[in-house]
């Protein structure tokens, strides 16, 4: 069995979420016993305090009350999500940040490639498994990850993942999404950026 692919530890975290009319990945992670949502900040255009987002499961969206949590810097595109105590994935234990990460490492990051997902019946608490993808670290510049794959609408929000020295699952980023090639501004450049979990990791 590879062991360098994300664990169920990994694929039960990750969510099809929607607000409003727009729709992408979310997952949680935990810090002090609680559980938190993540996801990319451009998905939640206009979001207040004690808003609403909507998690899809057994074939049907739910409303969840929400208290949105903030980067300090406004340009980081991600936010969190705390929900109150009871959790809603399984907690299994993940590793958290950039370290270990290094230049051309194999990294996964998943989601929900225009709304597409696999139903995953009753193993998976009623939830939709997503999609995976591979990619490469291209470079890492303190709060942004490069990363060399090819992604797609519906991925932003998703985790981006290794398997560290330590044969642990990693999560090391929140994918935000593709950069454009310059002389077609359509074209998907096969570099997308992700930030590193660890700017919303810390402020929970």
């Amino acid at each position: 069995m590879n062991q360098d692919i994300p664990r169920a530890n990994i694929i039960v975290r990750v969510l099809f979420i929607k607000y409003g009319n727009s729709t992408g990945t979310a997952f949680t992670i935990e810090k002090n016993d609680k559980q938190f949502l993540v996801s990319a900040k451009h998905i939640f255009k206009e979001v207040s305090e004690n808003d609403h987002v909507e998690i899809f499961a057994d074939g049907k969206w739910i409303e969840l009350e929400v208290k949105p949590i903030f980067c300090d810097d406004e340009k980081i595109d991600i936010i969190a999500f705390d929900f109150g105590d009871k959790p809603i994935t399984n907690n299994l234990e993940v590793e958290i940040g950039t370290q270990n990460a290094i230049f051309g490492q194999k990294a996964y990051f998943l989601g929900f490639p225009y709304g597409m997902f696999t139903d995953s019946g009753d193993i998976n608490n009623k939830k939709p498994f997503p999609f995976i993808k591979q990619s490469i670290i291209s470079s890492i510049n303190k709060d942004i990850i490069y990363l060399d794959g090819h992604n797609n609408r519906g991925f932003s929000g998703g985790p981006v993942v290794i398997t560290n020295s330590k044969n642990q699952t990693q999560i090391i980023g929140v994918v935000s999404g593709y950069i454009n090639d310059s002389v077609n501004i359509t074209e998907n450049s096969g570099i997308f950026i992700a930030y590193n979990v660890s700017l919303i990791f810390d402020k929970l």
